[in-house]
């Protein structure tokens, strides 16, 4: 025998290795993205704002009314839209406070 062929014969042996391995990689993976969201020290802010008009495509006017009701900018926001009728909608964005 030559030497791929005792290779490739000790592979074979256990199939299952690289599945545990990834089992194992994926695991700590999560515990990871778990705690250094948990354990980050950032804290999240939420400004709500009430304006005119519907919801439009995109959450852009959403972030400025919230950086102008602010007044600095702002970090990872992401904000919800809702339309309360009477042609009118509330914005709610969730951001990284900096310099509470």
């Amino acid at each position: 025998m030559d030497s791929n062929t005792h290779l490739c014969q000790y592979q074979v042996k256990d199939p299952n290795i690289s599945m545990k391995f990834g089992t194992i990689l994926m695991i700590t993976f999560v515990f990871f993205a778990l705690f250094s969201h948990t354990y980050s020290g950032t804290e999240n802010c939420q400004e709500e704002v009430t304006m005119q008009g519907k919801c439009g495509i995109g959450f852009a006017h959403c972030i400025i009314a919230v950086v102008q009701k602010v007044g600095k900018p702002i970090k990872d926001a992401k904000c919800l839209c809702d339309y309360l009728g009477n042609n009118s909608h509330k914005c709610t964005c969730t951001y990284a406070c900096l310099n509470k």
